[in-house]
């Protein structure tokens, strides 16, 4: 397995030498609306700029601390801008909770068994290294391919949900950046740092 894609591919084997690939699409495939696909859709109509939170949010969540504790630093800027879309990855998520309850929650879980997933793939292929790190020190080392392999696995739900194929490709990708952003801020990505 290339070490880039720290997630597993969800292949599953069934008998002897039989290989079904869940991402495949099947020829009775049905696309389902995803409420991630609505929380993306719904972010690409607003404007982004929040000055007043991003003041406020300097007095509520050290966001530096956690960047240098996990070692990002490809995404980094991303998330420091956290400031200016939070409040409307917020709002939305919590307007989408009300219409239907419990979806940010399920959404908020689902992005973190996406992160469990690679850390469970990290620990697998560190299991087989010479060097025996601590796990803190593997994600530490690989967090922004974590962070990367978690936004391409939301960007795959989207494309494959109904809701999903009329949107921008600037769109998807920026609002799929920003939940991401929020779920690094809520600590569903990546670890706290340790006080």
């Amino acid at each position: 397995m290339d070490q880039t894609d720290m997630c597993p591919d969800r292949s599953t084997n069934i008998g002897t030498a039989q290989t079904v690939t869940i991402n495949q699409v099947a020829p009775n495939f049905q696309r389902r609306p995803a409420l991630i696909s609505q929380v993306v859709k719904r972010l690409s109509s607003l404007t982004l700029i929040d000055e007043a939170f991003t003041n406020q949010l300097e007095h509520t969540y050290n966001i530096e601390a956690k960047l240098e504790y996990n070692h990002v630093f490809k995404y980094r800027p991303l998330i420091e801008e956290y400031g200016e879309y939070g409040h409307n990855v917020i709002k939305i998520l919590s307007t989408i909770d009300q219409e239907k309850i419990g979806s940010e929650k399920k959404i908020l879980k689902l992005i973190n068994d996406f992160y469990k997933e690679c850390i469970g793939n990290l620990r697998r292929i560190e299991s087989y290294s010479k060097q025996k790190r601590e796990i803190i020190e593997v994600i530490q080392s690989n967090s922004d391919q974590i962070i990367e392999d978690v936004i391409n696995k939301i960007i795959e739900i989207i494309n494959n949900s109904s809701d999903g194929q009329d949107m921008d490709e600037e769109d998807l990708i920026f609002g799929v950046i920003y939940v991401v952003g929020h779920a690094f801020i809520e600590c569903k990505v990546l670890e706290r740092p340790q006080l």
